[in-house]
């Protein structure tokens, strides 16, 4: 997977998303990884609408369709696996 987000927030394995943060938020909080709580993170909740007062990633769109968020929030629940 790789995204990025005004050309200075990106990833290409896991791992870095794991690690990733954006509007200084962790994108996936640990405890929620394979935990049936994907639709809490930080990622989910910003992918579906602006949180906070942060926009909805990505900045300014083309936003994913809720079909492609629940796809993301199921690999998060099964655990995040290769």
């Amino acid at each position: 997977m790789k995204a990025t987000h005004e050309g200075h927030i990106g990833w290409e394995t896991r791992e870095e998303l794991a690690e990733s943060s954006a509007y200084g938020k962790q994108l996936i909080e640990p405890e929620k990884v394979g935990s049936g709580r994907a639709g809490e993170t930080n990622l989910i909740r910003i992918l579906r609408g602006p949180i906070g007062g942060f926009r909805r990633m990505p900045s300014r769109g083309p936003y994913l369709s809720p079909d492609e968020i629940s796809e993301i929030a199921r690999w998060i629940d099964a655990g995040m696996p290769d």
